[in-house]
């Protein structure tokens, strides 16, 4: 029990370390790996944003471990838009939560909640659409 744990803290601290150069690193170009991964793994708007060179916050990196996804979902969405904000960010991804007051959410985004929705999204951060064009396209303009 205590390898485990062991073992869990090292991986905890090196994506740490290891996630904001990842990051960094797939600003300077749009679409790739790294916003595909992203947008499958921490979020749906994430990848799409890092196409815009926008950079993934460290809280949102915490929403990757289990039970630090509540304390994400308070930071990003319930701070921002209330309890409202924190439901979209615990079950959606962080940014659809914070950016509630500002855009609609996206029909893919609750498809994702079937696994649909996740794989379009990846494959769009991947090959480097962004938020913006997304929203001017769809509409989602509050």
């Amino acid at each position: 029990m205590k390898k485990v744990v062991r073992t869990a803290m090292i991986v905890i601290i090196l994506s740490f370390l290891i996630a904001p150069s990842l990051t960094q690193a797939a600003e300077a170009k749009k679409g790739g790996v790294m916003p595909g991964l992203t947008s499958c793994i921490v979020g749906p708007r994430v990848g799409l944003e890092m196409n815009e060179g926008k950079s993934v916050k460290m809280v949102e990196w915490l929403g990757l471990f289990g039970p630090l996804r509540l304390y994400t979902a308070y930071e990003t969405g319930y701070k921002t838009n209330g309890i409202q904000g924190f439901a979209y960010s615990c079950c959606l991804g962080p940014r659809i939560g914070a950016q509630l007051d500002q855009r609609k959410v996206r029909m893919m985004e609750y498809l994702q909640l079937v696994g649909i929705g996740r794989l379009v999204t990846t494959y769009e951060a991947f090959s480097g659409k962004t938020m913006t064009a997304i929203a001017k396209k769809e509409n989602l303009r509050k």
